[in-house]
């Protein structure tokens, strides 16, 4: 018998992630140049969709990501979230791929370094997210 006060046995498997995933905003991305979207993010990678080819595990990669959000997602308060600027502001930054299954066209992606800015585009976004769904 399992006791409800002390026996508690695990369902399923336990992520081990630091950061909570998020599945919107989707975001523009580009790796070593090819164009991808966001499946989900975190403040520590990336899965991708659209992802032609395969790419190692482990193998460094350039990730671009873009202010530049899917029409669908444009909002005022995105617009205004941050500083004006002429263009989409772009952010770059060195990338590990976790896995990548070609098949599924699908591409994992941890960040080696996250910079502070691009914390802070992460932040906006989910923020101005957030505000729009209620």
């Amino acid at each position: 018998m399992v006791s409800f006060t002390l026996g508690f046995r695990k369902v399923g498997n336990a992520e081990k992630r630091r950061d909570k995933r998020h599945p919107a905003p989707v975001f523009s991305v580009k790796i070593d140049g090819q164009s991808c979207e966001t499946i989900n993010w975190s403040l520590g990678g990336l899965l991708l969709r659209n992802h032609r080819g395969y790419l190692a595990p482990t193998r460094v990669v350039r990730i671009e990501i873009s202010e530049q959000l899917k029409a669908s997602q444009r909002d005022a308060r995105l617009t205004n979230a941050g500083p004006a600027r002429s263009g989409p502001a772009v952010y770059v930054l060195d990338g590990q791929v976790v896995h990548c299954n070609a098949t599924k066209n699908q591409l994992a992606v941890r960040f080696v370094h996250l910079p502070p800015l691009l914390l802070k585009f992460f932040e906006r976004h989910l923020i101005a997210y957030r505000q729009r769904r209620w």
